[in-house]
């Protein structure tokens, strides 16, 4: 897979991807990016930096990589800055940062979302940082005003795994999983007069740009899962159906989206389009 098709990825799968690569796991990709075949809907949100809607959770993903040969722990800065100084080629750094503070980010001085890096090196001056889900080169940062910004360090390593079969991890992993989708799907379903009548109040606390990136993160898991399927020879009806899903979830983010900036829509329309995605979601489930 191409880490720069940003269709199938966020950041902190690019990351995990590019880490794959460099530490020469590239079998392990496919069962890595079967790992975000999850769906969690939360109908309590507080507050407006709350998800509202999970693809997957980066804490379940972590927690399973080393099954897959890839082991990680968090670090303290001041740590990482003196490790970093004496490279080690056999260890990774990754970087969580809030975009709201990179300059090459859509979101710089825009607004507050996480976003996952590779730390190449540091000096006394700059920090050497690598951001694979916008660009295969390098960029720098000031090394002072890193050390001011509010970040957490994650070392990833190659670990010596035991053998496994990556069809049956993939497989097993979808298996388990295909009951919380449906379950979850039916949450966003039953609450979802309650988000239509507050995308058409406008309601303040409500964070609507966080609503669509979490259905932008439902379409990217999509476009993983059919990559997934297609890699592991899925019966091509999975696929298909699974390819209708993605368009659905694309539909209903556009729809959402313009609900949300003209507070007209048609209720019934995109009411039914949400039931029909809960039924294909039933549909695959019981393909799976």
């Amino acid at each position: 897979m191409d880490m720069k098709n940003k269709n199938q990825q966020d950041c902190f799968l690019a990351v995990i991807i590019y880490m794959f690569k460099k530490l020469n796991l590239n079998d392990a990709i496919t069962a890595a990016l079967a790992l975000t075949y999850n769906f969690y809907f939360i109908p309590t949100w507080k507050s407006l930096d709350d998800n509202i809607i999970y693809s997957y959770k980066e804490e379940e993903i972590k927690n399973r990589l080393p099954e897959l040969g890839l082991s990680c722990l968090l670090e303290e800065k001041g740590n990482v800055f003196s490790k970093a100084k004496k490279k080690s080629d056999d260890k990774i750094t990754v970087i969580e940062i809030d975009a709201y503070l990179c300059p090459w980010h859509p979101a710089y001085l825009s607004y507050n979302v996480k976003h996952h890096m590779i730390l190449i090196n540091i000096d006394d001056n700059e920090m050497e940082i690598l951001d694979p889900f916008f660009s295969s080169q390098s960029k720098t940062i000031d090394f002072h005003e890193a050390e001011q910004m509010p970040m957490k360090f994650w070392t990833y390593w190659k670990n010596e795994r035991d053998t496994i079969d990556f069809v049956d991890f993939t497989i097993s992993h979808i298996v388990s999983n295909k009951n919380n989708i449906i379950h979850n799907t039916t949450l966003f379903y039953n609450n979802f007069h309650d988000i239509y009548d507050k995308l058409i109040i406008g309601i303040d606390n409500f964070n609507s740009v966080q609503l669509f990136r979490d259905i932008k993160s439902i379409v990217n898991s999509k476009n993983n899962f059919i990559f997934v399927m297609q890699k592991i020879g899925a019966m091509d009806e999975i696929i298909e159906i699974s390819k209708m899903l993605k368009n659905k979830w694309s539909i209903l983010m556009s729809r959402l989206v313009h609900l949300s900036i003209t507070k007209k829509g048609d209720r019934v329309i995109i009411s039914n389009l949400v039931t029909d995605i809960v039924d294909k979601e039933k549909t695959l489930a019981c393909m799976l």
